[in-house]
């Protein structure tokens, strides 16, 4: 079996915190599986967490965030191995926390 799984960036805890700090509600909603998305969540203290979404899902959920009343922005707490942003500085990835899903993964 092979498995394959986002490396989070080391300083997305931090960048997390940091947004909470301002009263800001970080929402992670993503296209990944729910064990994988939950464990990511998890690791950087997200919540809530909107996983399996389908790229053309993903602007009718900002759009239902916006209609609740919610600022939304977009953001990357992964840094995937074959896209290398020009800003990323070199540091070895974080490592994965367990998953807590009661669903097979």
């Amino acid at each position: 079996m092979i498995a394959a799984a986002d490396m989070v960036r080391p300083n997305a805890t931090t960048a997390i915190a940091e947004l909470r700090s301002l009263g800001i509600e970080p929402v992670m909603m993503t296209g990944d599986n729910r064990c994988t998305a939950e464990a990511v969540a998890h690791q950087v203290g997200i919540a809530p967490v909107f996983a399996e979404v389908l790229p053309g899902d993903k602007a009718a959920g900002v759009k239902q965030l916006q209609a609740e009343g919610k600022f939304t922005a977009m953001a990357s707490t992964t840094r995937l191995p074959w896209r290398k942003p020009t800003w990323a500085l070199p540091s070895a990835p974080a490592p994965m926390a367990p998953s807590k899903c009661k669903t097979s993964c």
